[in-house]
């Protein structure tokens, strides 16, 4: 059998793996998290036609995948597993196309498909009610136009046009790598001129729709650009080396932040910049970064990791032709093949697949919070005349599991709130002047501290936590 039989064969294998992985991790269903609550509340109290418009509770969101999900969710109901169902699905999709582009190219095609199977933050987002599962499927999706030869592109007409007209709509950073592919088209002339400026049109046009409808008011809110003031990029940088240490960050997150991980991965990278069998996707792939970084410059776009994990795909496919090359390298080398194989293993195989790596969750379950199990908890212990006080970030996840799924009345309860920008001391004062006797505080957003300083000005009955969500019931002589 040949060694890219062999390769084949364990890039398969690999691929199996990750399906499974994900299959695994979304049947958990687990709670979701504050920022999902709150874009299923913006589901809950709006219509379709509202979902084109900036949401509530500080959320973005592409317009036209919100409104799928709105589409099923009124099919099959809201609840946890359906709303990430296609965030979920978006991923398996990523993968098994990813596959068909690294085996199709590559010798070594389980390498990068390792990558990106493996990985916990992937992984995450993936199996997640947010849009970065959509981000990755176009950047794999440009990443396989980019990869096709210029005799096939005819063939995928009708695709390449939806990809172009309407990718954005589904998938914020999609004008990036939609700009990227039709420069690309443009220089290699894979499209005729005419069609290819009529084209351009249409995208522009496209853009501009989107732009006034919802991008222009959450571009401009004060949510994006102050809490993602030390995400964008700075000319000149405030402080040396301050817009290196933001990819450095997003390499953290997605790969590790050890000096062999990002030894390697640069290694690799570089390797892979001078290939020049493949010179022109690598120079489309750099041109979406550049786009993105001059977008990040004008206040546009955040480079926040998870905004970042687009990329991932496209900075795969540079180190994947490194480790091509690198492989390549030693069968010519009179280096052994034993040998060979552990130094690469060493070097690279070892250090940028199994430091970030989320294959422990095969067998274990993915837990980010467990709120739901706080509220059913004060449900059964809750007594006539108690009353309940919710954080500003519980009170999302009271009416998402209360107004939205049923799965709590809570909702119903006599319930004040309260909000963390005040002192710690007000809220106390709040609650000693309260005329209650029995007070349920809940709190679920990292509630520890918070409950704990509580605990040593009242008499606790009752303390439930689960995860970063936690409970307290006091009681007021």
């Amino acid at each position: 059998m040949s060694e890219r039989k062999i390769n084949r064969f364990i890039g398969i294998g690999v691929l199996i793996l990750g399906a499974l992985l994900r299959v695994v991790v979304y049947i958990q269903s687990r709670n979701l998290a504050l920022d999902e609550q709150s874009l299923a509340l913006n589901i809950c109290e709006r219509d379709w036609t509202g979902l084109f418009c900036c949401l509530d509770y500080q959320q973005h969101f592409p317009p036209l995948s919100l409104v799928l999900i709105e589409w099923w969710t009124s099919l099959v109901g809201i609840s946890d597993i359906s709303l990430r169902f296609f965030p979920f699905l978006a991923g398996l999709i990523a993968l098994v196309l990813f596959y068909e582009i690294v085996s199709d190219k590559l010798t070594y095609s389980w390498f990068p498909l390792l990558i990106l199977s493996g990985s916990v933050f992937v992984l995450r987002y993936q199996t997640e009610f947010k849009q970065y599962s959509l981000d990755i499927l176009a950047s794999v999706l440009f990443l396989f136009f980019l990869t096709r030869p210029p005799d096939k592109w005819r063939a995928y007409r009708p695709a390449l046009i939806l990809f172009f007209l309407l990718s954005f709509w589904f998938s914020m950073p999609a004008i990036f790598l939609v700009a990227a592919l039709w420069m690309y088209a443009f220089i290699k002339k894979l499209i005729p001129v005419k069609s290819l400026l009529f084209l351009g049109f249409g995208i522009a046009s496209s853009f501009a729709l989107l732009y006034l409808v919802n991008l222009d008011e959450s571009v401009a809110s004060d949510h994006l650009q102050a809490y993602h003031e030390q995400f964008f990029l700075q000319f000149p940088p405030g402080v040396p080396g301050q817009n290196f240490m933001i990819f450095l960050g997003f390499l953290g997150e997605w790969m590790g932040s050890t000096a062999f991980t990002i030894g390697a991965f640069f290694l690799l990278f570089f390797l892979g910049l001078v290939d020049r069998k493949h010179c022109w996707s690598v120079a489309a792939i750099l041109l979406v970064f550049l786009l993105t970084g001059i977008a990040s410059l004008g206040h546009f776009y955040s480079l926040i990791p998870r905004l970042l994990l687009f990329w991932a795909p496209l900075l795969l496919w540079i180190t994947a032709l490194g480790f091509d090359r690198t492989m390549g390298f030693f069968k010519v080398s009179r280096i052994p093949s034993a040998a060979s194989w552990a130094l690469a293993f060493t070097l690279f195989v070892f250090p940028l697949n199994f430091y970030r790596q989320g294959w422990s969750y095969l067998l274990t379950d993915f837990e980010v919070d467990r709120p739901l199990e706080v509220m059913q908890q004060i449900e059964r212990k809750m007594e006539p005349g108690d009353v309940l006080w919710v954080s500003q970030y519980g009170t999302r996840v009271v009416q998402y599991y209360g107004a939205c799924t049923g799965q709590s009345s809570l909702h119903q309860q006599k319930v004040r709130y309260f909000d963390h920008a005040f002192s710690q001391d007000s809220i106390i004062q709040s609650l000693e002047i309260s005329s209650e006797k029995r007070i349920w505080i809940l709190d679920t957003h990292d509630s520890e501290q918070f409950l704990n300083h509580l605990g040593q000005r009242f008499t606790v009955q009752e303390k439930i936590t689960a995860g970063p969500s936690g409970a307290l019931l006091i009681e007021k002589k």
